[in-house]
């Protein structure tokens, strides 16, 4: 490999196809006279054309090994021109600089052209970035080497976003990733809008996984997961009321007033105790209707229930997974109103929760904008983000994805992305110009993916999905 050129950030190498260079390789690039280099990471390739001092590095690198520069036959030209042909230029994207040991962020120095260049082996780029250094070890894949690649649970407490086209594997490193943080103890939530992730309870032998008993699938609307009136709270009940079930904001008024009435009496706001009281007021019939209309509507969700045994979210994650696990929120087939009030009600549970407690939980939430609203989201990023709420949005939208969680994301799992405006709207996170990332972007195989953020140290790292023994499910049934 010679370098041939530099063009702003990026470095042309000229290689031979034998030497297998691929998209997603990473190349340290060393003057050994300065004792200083460059490490860089393989965008795209291009086709020579032979010019000026790209000819006389051709020259260099074959003819002057293998023939004599003074003459040629037409054999061995023709041999030479064979060989011409077999050469490729990779545009390396210079990332960071090595210098003394230390990895800083490039200063924009450059070598001369009289350099060694090394093809960097999963392993040698882990110890370069030092991210062998780690808390907690979390497996999310394989290495084009084929080497296991492993990042520091720490590194995810934040704000991950996990995107690509429909099939591309998102999907299975959100269960791999949820899998790791299960066994190394983390406590997670998902929200699963098709009830893929209650199959990690099972082997694909159908016999009973190891996470069994760290994953306990809740359905919203039963006895699994339903909640009092008065757990629910007034603000909530506001919200569920006047934003979500439309109560026009007399009503909501009314509503309100008729709770404090109770309390302020040592009675406890229930649906049947608003609701009669409701009945007796002297008010206009079409504020009563409203009212008594949207709870009963709710009751009929099963969401708010005037019972005693209702769901202790608390007590499932910290008693009942206190090693480490996962409850699942079972989506499927509920209607958007009474996924959006679940949502709500689970949303201000999990900041209840992390008031009390001194441990943070992760979060995983598929296709979000399919049932959450803008202001719950607001709420997840900023408030509760700062109680100990690690989130994973995993979209093949991400356009759809607030730009306040743009903004604040600390790790970025790029997959396939064809479409600019997608591509363009996470280049923040990935710290590279549209134009390049739209080239790699676009040129990422199924199934694999690159990581860009705090768990990488900052640099691009390409990782492939690894098989996992649990039932992933995610696969849309076809008739062929």
């Amino acid at each position: 490999m010679k370098l041939y050129n530099k063009v702003g950030d990026e470095l042309y190498i000229l290689y031979h196809y034998k030497e297998g260079l691929e998209t997603g390789d990473s190349l340290l690039i060393w003057d050994g006279e300065a004792r200083r280099g460059l490490l860089s990471y393989v965008i795209g390739h291009e086709f020579i054309t032979v010019s000026g001092i790209l000819d006389e590095l051709i020259k260099r690198e074959i003819v002057e090994k293998e023939y004599n520069i003074m003459e040629y036959s037409s054999e061995e030209l023709s041999k030479l021109l064979s060989r011409v042909s077999s050469l490729k230029i990779a545009k390396a994207k210079i990332i960071m600089e090595v210098k003394d040991g230390e990895v800083t962020f490039w200063s924009g120095w450059i070598p001369t052209r009289e350099v060694s260049i090394k093809r960097l082996s999963h392993n040698d780029l882990t110890k370069i970035l030092m991210l062998d250094k780690r808390n907690v070890d979390i497996l999310i894949g394989e290495s084009l080497d084929e080497s296991e690649v492993y990042i520091d649970g720490a590194d995810l407490q934040g704000i991950n976003i996990i995107t690509g086209e429909k099939g591309s594997g998102k999907s299975h490193l959100a269960k791999t990733l949820l899998t790791n943080i299960i066994k190394a103890g983390g406590k997670a939530i998902v929200i699963d809008l098709n009830n893929e992730y209650s199959g990690l309870r099972v082997y694909e032998n159908g016999n009973k996984s190891d996470l069994f008993d760290k994953i306990i699938v809740l359905r919203p609307g039963t006895d699994e997961f339903c909640f009092k009136t008065s757990e629910v709270g007034l603000r909530v009940m506001q919200v569920i009321l006047g934003s979500i079930l439309n109560l026009p904001d007399r009503s909501t008024q009314v509503f309100t007033t008729v709770w404090k009435w109770l309390e302020s009496r040592g009675m406890e706001p229930t649906l049947k105790s608003i609701t009669d009281t409701v009945n007796r007021l002297n008010i206009h019939e079409s504020i009563k209707d409203a009212i008594i209309s949207r709870l009963s509507l709710l009751e009929s969700m099963g969401l708010i229930r005037d019972i005693e045994e209702t769901t202790d979210l608390y007590n499932l994650i910290f008693d009942r997974l206190r090693e480490g696990g996962a409850l699942i929120i079972n989506l499927r087939g509920l209607d958007y109103q009474t996924m959006l009030v679940a949502i709500q009600i689970l949303i201000s549970k999990i900041a209840e929760i992390l008031e009390r407690s001194s441990e943070g939980i992760f979060i995983f939430i598929e296709e979000a904008q399919l049932y959450m609203r803008r202001t719950e989201w607001l709420n997840l990023i900023t408030r509760v983000r700062h109680l100990g709420l690690y989130q994973f949005y995993i979209t093949n939208t991400p356009r759809s994805i607030p730009p306040e969680a743009i903004e604040q994301a600390d790790n970025l799992f790029l997959y396939r992305l064809s479409d600019e405006d997608d591509v363009k709207y996470v280049t923040s996170i990935a710290r590279m110009d549209a134009r390049s990332l739209r080239e790699l972007a676009n040129s990422i195989p199924y199934r694999r993916f690159i990581l860009f953020g705090k768990a990488s140290k900052y640099y691009p790292i390409t990782v492939n999905n690894i098989k996992i023994p649990y039932i992933t499910a995610g696969m849309t049934k076809r008739i062929w």
